[in-house]
């Protein structure tokens, strides 16, 4: 069975969010698997937990939807999995060194760069969608961002010596990147997930503040489990985590 994208891309000049753009698609029967959704800038994109996702012009803003009948248990650390080949893609065009902070940032230089967000909806034991929805600062000027995000964010392009980059090329690079993943599900499974993301973890053996159902956990990242989950070291315990995000750490 073929599972690459079909990679039909509409794009936009302005949308409140690519996400919910795919959504509309879905609910009127128009999408197709690989169908990628792009707009120059959102209004009112949206991160992890429905959290805003400032997303002006100058950076890839993306959705692709995923329509193949597949079983759930491939979608075991699907944005890990995700989140590791697009770095690993990018850094086969671009001199730069890609980390990963759990669950879904993508991190250059100790800051957010881009993240991935995952709307997954089943039948039973099967995938019935997947939205994946995908940000990257790739031109943007971050001086521009508002002063509660401005020293947390960068763009590609401020470690490239102000150099623009190909919006085109790293759509590309992107949508490749999830090709890859999806070829991988008529292949073997990935059985070293957690030794990847060790080396790319931006807080691996780190100690963190954990934010989960409103509490603050300090603990030791000690790596993921097999199907993705965070796995932190508190009081001498190994502690796995599905949900929940690290809110700084050192």
């Amino acid at each position: 069975m073929d599972y690459q994208l079909e990679r039909k891309i509409l794009t936009f000049k302005e949308v409140e969010s690519t996400q919910k753009i795919a959504r509309h698609f879905l609910h009127q029967g128009k999408a197709v698997h690989g169908l990628v959704i792009q707009a120059a800038s959102q209004t009112g994109g949206i991160g992890q937990k429905n959290r805003s996702w400032y997303s002006p012009l100058g950076g890839l803003w993306l959705s692709v939807i995923l329509l193949k009948e597949l079983p759930l248990s491939y979608f075991s650390g699907f944005s890990i999995r995700i989140g590791l080949s697009i770095i690993a893609e990018l850094e086969k065009k671009l001199p730069l060194n890609f980390k990963l902070k759990w669950p879904n940032d993508l991190i250059l230089a100790g800051k957010k760069v881009g993240g991935i967000l995952t709307d997954l909806h089943s039948k039973g034991d099967f995938l019935q969608h997947l939205v994946l929805g995908i940000g990257i600062n790739v031109n943007n000027e971050i001086s521009s961002f508002p002063l509660e995000i401005r020293n947390q964010a960068i763009s590609i392009k401020d470690l490239l010596e102000k150099k623009p980059v190909s919006l085109i090329e790293i759509r590309e690079n992107v949508l490749n990147a999830i090709d890859i993943v999806l070829e991988s599900f008529q292949k073997q499974p990935i059985r070293n997930l957690a030794s990847l993301w060790n080396r790319r973890s931006l807080t691996f053996n780190q100690p963190v503040n954990f934010l989960f159902n409103n509490k603050i956990f300090r603990g030791i990242e000690k790596g993921i489990t097999p199907i993705g989950e965070l796995k932190l070291k508190i009081d001498d315990k190994i502690k796995s985590f599905s949900t929940g995000r690290i809110i700084s750490h050192g």
